[in-house]
């Protein structure tokens, strides 16, 4: 077995060249990749209600307003999504500036508001920054489906001439999930001395968002790329 650490878009390119079985990739990208890649019941990020990494912040400001600005970063594609529909259904226009920065001090210095994603969302809770929408729970309240932001994948041509070899890839990263699940506690305290994060709000942060696969997942899925479509 070979484990490949990359961004989820080179994780997806790996995919489909052949290179890798099976990885994690955006939802966002099945949207220009469904021909060439297939689900597989393996790891997916989600959550369902709140997902505390993926929220949109101020560091004064109380709502947004048709008009306002929001910085986002280049990082993400997914949460910028799921964003846009939310405020549509709202029905708020904004404008989004992007920025090559991911921490709330970098893209507060573009616009009045900032979506914040992963360790830098977490590190803008601990810094006093004001949630305005956590992700997560703006699209359960919009859907009452989960927030899909990654699902793993594999080569649909691969997947249909060698089956038995994508299932043994998808065993193997269905065990590390339920490994994960079962280990909450001591994989809490070693994220917290590597992100210098409180050990309470990883296992806050851990147990909201999810990795397992389900239907309820496929659902939410589904209910993200048919509103992309739309």
């Amino acid at each position: 077995m070979k484990i490949i650490s990359a961004t989820p878009k080179e994780l997806m390119l790996k995919v489909i060249s052949g290179e890798l079985d099976i990885a994690p990739v955006a939802s966002a990208s099945l949207i220009a990749h469904e021909r060439e890649l297939e689900v597989v019941p393996a790891l997916s990020v989600h959550s369902v209600g709140p997902s505390l990494s993926s929220i949109v912040v101020s560091d004064g400001e109380t709502s947004i307003q048709n008009g306002d600005s929001i910085a986002v970063t280049n990082h993400t594609e997914t949460s910028i999504m799921m964003l846009k529909i939310i405020l549509e259904r709202k029905g708020i226009n904004v404008n989004f500036v992007t920025n090559i920065g991911a921490d709330a001090k970098d893209l507060l210095s573009e616009a009045p508001f900032a979506l914040t994603i992963g360790d830098d969302a977490l590190m803008s809770t601990i810094n006093g920054y004001r949630t305005i929408y956590d992700i997560g729970e703006e699209w359960w309240n919009l859907t009452h489906t989960p927030a899909v932001f990654a699902v793993t994948v594999a080569n649909s041509n691969i997947s249909q001439k060698e089956p038995e070899r994508i299932r043994k890839a998808v065993e193997l990263l269905s065990k590390a999930v339920k490994y994960r699940e079962e280990s909450l506690d001591e994989i809490a305290r070693h994220a917290s001395i590597r992100l210098n994060l409180p050990v309470k709000l990883l296992l806050q942060y851990f147990q909201m968002i999810k990795l397992d696969f389900n239907n309820d997942v496929e659902k939410g899925l589904k209910r993200f790329l048919n509103e992309i479509k739309k």
